[in-house]
């Protein structure tokens, strides 16, 4: 079973640059692996949003800030989020999240919309 708290974590870490994305993808495949079988909705579709993004950046279409920009903006979707800086001090998600750079208006798309995509009419 894989919670939203454990997903929380490993992203945060990942973009206060804390694993690699290697490490991050590592451990997401490696705890999710049968979550269908165990854990709720809600982190089942957060874990899949978060692997389309891998996937995008894997296959070239996104780069690594842009998967960032994409991983941060997918952390302050995630509800009941508190974090601890590195000074110790809790600090809400959000508060993190703020930090994270969106991406520039040019090389903006909806999130999950890869290069070439037709978006829904």
């Amino acid at each position: 079973m894989i919670t939203q708290s454990e997903v929380r974590d490993q992203l945060i870490r990942y973009l206060q640059r804390e694993l690699a994305m290697a490490q991050f993808d590592g451990w997401l495949t490696q705890h999710s692996w049968n979550m269908h079988l165990d854990s709720s909705d809600e982190v089942q579709d957060l874990v899949a949003t978060i692997e389309l993004s891998l996937f995008e950046h894997s296959g070239g279409y996104l780069g690594e800030d842009e998967l960032r920009s994409d991983l941060g903006i997918i952390a302050k979707t995630i509800t009941d989020s508190v974090m601890v800086a590195p000074s110790g001090a809790a600090l809400p998600l959000a508060a993190f999240a703020q930090r994270v750079q969106p991406r520039s208006a040019a090389s903006s798309r909806p999130l999950g919309m890869s290069v070439g995509s037709v978006a829904p009419a």
